[in-house]
């Protein structure tokens, strides 16, 4: 899952945020080839299936840059909390109608789709998180990449993720 997920966030997310369309297939695998999230995913892949065994010269850095992954995305995070202006949070309609979407509406939907479809009790709980879960932290780093409306994917960001404390845990029960 999260491999098609950081696939598609670096290509069509990024594009979308570009602003810039990507009409032509052979630039946007140019740009698959060229990303370099996706290709240690790709070499990731080849040295799994490979079997291929990796000296612990290498292991360990790896080890310990992968733990880094979490801790740099939450200084990103507070970095960007301590520019906002956070005067203006209750009059921003965008912001309220963001996290109805993401930490209601989808999980909701996602509910009702895991009781339709008849999903097994042991897989539902899972597919429910993922949907449950708040904004990436890339959202604001492809926002400040492309310079678009950095506050507002901050704001976004920060409440979901104070938010979904209080809205998993209701809306899991649903389940």
């Amino acid at each position: 899952y999260m491999i098609v997920a950081n696939a598609l966030t670096w290509t069509y997310g990024d594009g979308l945020m570009s602003g810039k369309p990507m009409e032509d297939k052979k630039e946007l695998l140019k740009k698959v080839l060229r990303n370099p999230a996706l290709v240690a995913v790709f070499v990731g892949l080849i040295i799994f299936f490979g079997k291929i065994p990796l000296p612990k010269l290498i292991l360990q850095p790896i080890h310990l840059l992968s733990g880094l992954s979490a801790p740099l995305s939450m200084f990103v995070l507070g970095q960007k909390c301590a520019e906002i202006k956070w005067n203006n949070l209750l009059q921003d309609r965008t912001l309220h109608y963001g996290l109805l979407l993401r930490l209601f509406l989808m999980p909701l939907s996602t509910i009702v789709l895991l009781k339709l479809l008849q999903i097994p009790e042991d897989i539902a709980p899972l597919l429910f998180l993922m949907q449950a879960l708040p904004n990436a932290v890339v959202t604001v780093i492809l926002a400040e990449r492309y310079e678009l409306d950095e506050d507002f994917a901050s704001k976004l960001t920060i409440l979901s993720h104070m938010m979904c404390l209080f809205t998993i845990p209701l809306l899991a029960r649903l389940l």
